[in-house]
């Protein structure tokens, strides 16, 4: 059940390796499981506001506005594949502060930045776990979607699992609607960080 109400989110300065400021927010207290939240194309940080009410009472969240989309700039290369994989490593960088790891949570381009990301040996040795939703929008039912494109999704989210290295433990949300909702991307998590 979400927060009634949650306190306002803290900022986290992260430049990238070219010098583009990423705007990242903090959200729930320090010296909980970290979490960082790597939204899909189109979207925002904000993309992630239910799933933060749902665990911010016992996680700290770490929701940043992806190159290019929401207060973050395109940069002077602009949102190309490396400089993605630049930005999220900048963020676990920047969150981790003393912590040894954080689990990586992503929706459709933000879930192929981790996969490329965790390949560097160490983004790996500092991620704790994977949660893969290559789906359009964690917050609301895939309305208008049919069963062609949710089976394509499907076939997609066990192609990614496949190839996420062995050492990370993953787990890939995908299927109908009824499976990708907040709750069950909070409950993801919640498996990731115990």
């Amino acid at each position: 059940m979400p927060t009634a109400t949650r306190a306002p989110a803290r900022p986290l300065a992260v430049l990238s390796a070219d010098g583009t400021p990423l705007h990242a927010e903090l959200h729930g207290p320090e010296g909980t499981p970290a979490v960082v939240l790597v939204h899909g194309l189109g979207q925002s940080a904000a993309t992630w506001s239910p799933v933060i009410d749902l665990l911010a009472a016992d996680h700290l969240l770490i929701a940043y506005d992806v190159r290019g989309h929401g207060r973050t700039p395109a940069g002077p290369g602009g949102p190309s594949a490396r400089a993605l994989t630049q930005d999220l490593t900048a963020v676990l960088t920047a969150c981790l502060g003393g912590r040894e790891r954080a689990v990586l949570a992503g929706l459709g381009l933000g879930a192929a930045t981790i996969l490329a990301a965790v390949r560097d040996p160490l983004v790996r040795a500092h991620t704790a776990g994977i949660l893969n939703c290559p789906t359009p929008h964690p917050a609301a039912p895939l309305a208008g979607v049919n069963r062609r494109t949710q089976h394509a999704w499907s076939r997609t989210a066990a192609a990614l699992g496949a190839v996420t290295p062995a050492a990370v433990p993953t787990l890939v949300l995908g299927g109908p609607d009824e499976y990708l909702t907040p709750s069950a991307v909070a409950h993801g998590i919640r498996r990731l960080t115990v």
